[in-house]
């Protein structure tokens, strides 16, 4: 297939509207869906305030947004290609790393 069209998430109404914007794009343009959600670690990067479970807390909540995107975009597009990734980097990074071979990158207004 084609390279994809990726989607930056982050839990927010703006970056639900890019996922169907991105998600009709990719119906449109015969291209998968590739939806990222990234784990910012900025305030946990001291170990004085990084609480053993926060990590695993953000995993678990990042993997939970994650499902329930796809599962709302494979309802609405059920022949629709979609991958997900959770990725544990500075959103920026994260973002242009997923995006780099993508045939293009939707991203929400405002959000998180």
């Amino acid at each position: 297939m084609s390279e994809p069209i990726v989607v930056g998430i982050d839990g927010s109404e703006e970056s639900d509207r890019a996922v169907r914007w991105a998600a009709a794009e990719a119906v449109l343009r015969e291209r998968a869906l590739h939806i990222v959600h990234a784990l910012e670690s900025w305030p946990y990067k001291a170990p004085l305030f990084k609480p053993a479970q926060s990590t695993e807390r953000m995993t678990r909540a990042g993997h939970r947004l994650l499902t329930a995107t796809r599962e709302r975009v494979q309802e609405q597009w059920p022949a629709l290609e979609v991958t997900t990734a959770l990725v544990a980097e500075e959103i920026p990074q994260a973002l242009h790393a997923q995006s780099d071979k993508a045939f293009e990158l939707v991203l929400g207004s405002r959000g998180r």
